[in-house]
């Protein structure tokens, strides 16, 4: 019977973050190639599916020699899902696969993986995380789409449902 209550209270516990998930939608080539790089929009869902809000949400991109990208919606709301675009410098290499951190409505940290595993991460690999790479590119001011995140529009993403 102890057994059983200390299963019920970890299913509890993790009740509200196995409802938050990040997915890729799709890679749109680029319309016209620039002139140092062909910049390839990588479109993202993030989606809070529980009746409470999360906090603090973070959504990453690794593409490999591409680059790392951060964006920083902050809350989102019960049932809300946001849409972000990013855009590399290129084809990523292999297929992306979003990874997000954030809070619960209990306090708890979490981190999804970008194949789908959900776990309670450290600082150090919360710290990890929260950083982003300019990939193959000498530094992030040398990458040619890195910052184009750095905007509140970017970071926040587009709303696609609100209650």
């Amino acid at each position: 019977q102890l057994r059983y209550r200390r299963t019920e209270a970890a299913d509890r516990r993790v009740a509200q973050a196995q409802l938050v998930s990040a997915w890729l939608d799709r890679v749109v080539p680029p319309s016209e190639p620039a002139v140092d790089y062909a910049p390839y929009t990588i479109v993202v869902f993030v989606r809070n599916g529980s009746a409470e809000p999360v906090y603090n949400v973070n959504m990453k991109l690794d593409v490999g020699v591409r680059g790392s990208f951060l964006r920083r919606p902050g809350a989102l709301g019960p049932g809300e899902m946001r849409e972000f675009a990013i855009i590399a410098p290129g084809y990523p290499r292999g297929i992306p696969r979003p990874e997000i951190s954030f809070v619960d409505s209990a306090g708890q940290k979490w981190l999804r993986l970008g194949e789908g595993q959900l776990k309670a991460p450290t600082q150090g690999q919360l710290d990890a995380f929260l950083r982003e790479s300019p990939g193959a590119y000498t530094s992030i001011e040398a990458h040619p789409t890195l910052n184009l995140g750095w905007t509140p529009e970017a970071n926040h993403g587009k709303s696609l449902s609100k209650p």
